[in-house]
């Protein structure tokens, strides 16, 4: 049997959040089960304590909790479905399946420094801005690539406690994503044991069909991933339109901590309440259990007076 296994800090309070949606589907299921990552103390819905070891635990936490929660759970005797080498090889992805667009990682800000003033990144200084992210995820922005060699702008940074003087640094070349009337043109891809299992745009509670074409380019990107051996099965695949019409890679994120969009869901598993609701809206599953009791949350056409955008990303 799976379980989901969810910690804190995920919802929030918040009786819409995907991940408390997840949650409450899971208990329907009967396979949720809470970690208290600091104490190592796993509990099932009820709060009893609850014995992982030799159990398959798919673990649903933040990004900055995906290694003390894996190791946790690995202690105490856990197959967590995501390890902690999984998600280094993830963070990495676009050494596996290079994008369309140049990329390229950094080990620290002073490496980055060094590398600019021996001209050797001529990609970046050949163009005005450049993409700049840690690979933990506390900083992204598109920066002038002057900036990148100067002082000030570094000790700003650091300032705003945005990123440490040993965070990894991602560099890739701007892109301009198309629009349309629901926002940017990307979409959420869940890929469970290297197989597409729902895809969604970066939308929450409206209803929505996706291209054949955005779920061919990601079935092929799929196997592509799948060809590498040392690449994990289980991922979500992040897709954008560029202004030319080609689709693109925008990240790869481990599983463990990466939210769902409407159309997503982390669930193999249909329960039969839901299915007249699945085949009526074709959203998550968690949603979809979700609408028997909030119906009015979830729309299938456009109503220009409500905001479908997931701010929480």
């Amino acid at each position: 049997m799976l379980y989901y296994c969810f910690t804190d800090g995920l919802w929030n309070g918040n009786a819409e959040d995907d991940a408390w949606l997840a949650w409450e589907y899971a208990k329907a299921l009967h396979c949720a089960l809470f970690l208290d990552v600091e104490t190592g103390r796993v509990t099932d819905a009820c709060g009893n304590p609850f014995s992982v070891s030799g159990q398959h635990i798919f673990l649903r936490t933040t990004s900055d909790r995906q290694f003390s929660a894996i190791a946790a759970i690995r202690r105490s005797g856990g197959k967590t479905i995501e390890t902690a080498e999984d998600i280094g090889q993830i963070k990495h992805w676009f050494s596996f399946v290079p994008p369309q667009r140049n990329i390229c990682c950094v080990g620290s800000y002073r490496e980055l420094i060094r590398l600019l003033r021996d001209r050797c990144l001529p990609w970046v200084q050949s163009n005005d801005e450049v993409f700049l992210k840690t690979t933990r995820k506390s900083f992204s922005q598109v920066v002038s690539t002057r900036e990148l060699i100067k002082g000030p702008f570094w000790r700003r940074i650091f300032d705003l406690q945005k990123i440490i003087s040993t965070d990894e640094l991602i560099l890739s070349s701007p892109v301009t994503i198309r629009r349309d009337f629901l926002g940017t043109r990307e979409w959420r891809v869940m890929v469970l044991n290297r197989k597409r299992r729902n895809e969604s745009r970066y939308i929450h509670t409206l209803a929505h069909q996706i291209p054949s074409g955005v779920k061919e380019e990601a079935d092929r990107i799929i196997r592509q991933f799948g060809a590498v051996k040392r690449f994990p099965g289980s991922y979500a695949l992040d897709l954008m339109e560029l202004d030319d019409g080609k689709i693109d890679i925008v990240e790869v994120n481990p599983i463990s901590s990466a939210m769902c969009y409407v159309n997503n869901s982390i669930f193999e598993e249909e329960l039969e309440i839901i299915h007249d609701k699945h085949t009526e809206l074709g959203i998550g599953y968690e949603f979809c259990y979700d609408a028997l009791a909030h119906q009015e949350r979830y729309h299938k056409k456009i109503n220009p007076l409500f905001d479908y955008t997931y701010y929480r990303d």
